[in-house]
């Protein structure tokens, strides 16, 4: 009898994020999994166990690092779901537009990302990029490179603010 392979959780803080991750996932450029929208900076620990399932299953936390006034909740949260899954962490430097500029060759900074979505701040952009019928494509044409989407090391402060507990960061 094969391995049973666990099922996979993706914890995301925004729509736009959700709206990405789907969109590779429909791609296969990353592992299948559920997509739910849930901001582990801000949610009750208590809150995020009961929207997952009780057996054991892989959890991916897709977080920004531009506001880190909570750092102590989330790395409770993490904490905790670390007792009873199996935690990966997806850092986006300092949020999402950052990591896409970081990722597309074609970009430079932040300005190049809004023109490049008809737009010409973060706000527009995310109404922007959640009305783009094919996102992959899309990042693809801006010289999108999945390797380089989150593959920098964890912040200092949250490996600070975790102590000795260690979890994966989310390679894909």
């Amino acid at each position: 009898m094969g391995k049973k392979s666990r099922r996979r959780f993706y914890l995301v803080e925004g729509e736009t994020e959700k709206v990405l991750l789907d969109a590779l996932r429909k791609a296969g450029m990353i592992t299948p999994g559920s997509v739910h929208q849930i901001d582990c900076w801000r949610t009750n620990p208590q809150a995020i166990l009961r929207r997952l399932p009780r057996e054991s299953a892989e959890v991916v936390i897709v977080f920004d690092t531009d506001r880190l006034d909570r750092l102590d909740s989330f790395c409770e949260v993490l904490r905790l779901l670390n007792n009873q899954y199996h935690v990966y962490l997806v850092q986006q430097m300092p949020n999402l537009e950052g990591e896409l500029v970081y990722s597309c060759t074609e970009l430079t900074k932040q300005l190049d990302l809004f023109k490049a979505f008809g737009c010409s701040s973060a706000n527009e952009f995310k109404s922007n990029f959640l009305s783009t019928s094919n996102i992959t494509q899309r990042l693809e044409q801006l010289g999108f490179d999945m390797k380089e989407l989150w593959s920098r090391p964890l912040h200092n402060d949250i490996q600070k603010g975790l102590g000795n507990l260690v979890l994966k960061m989310y390679r894909i």
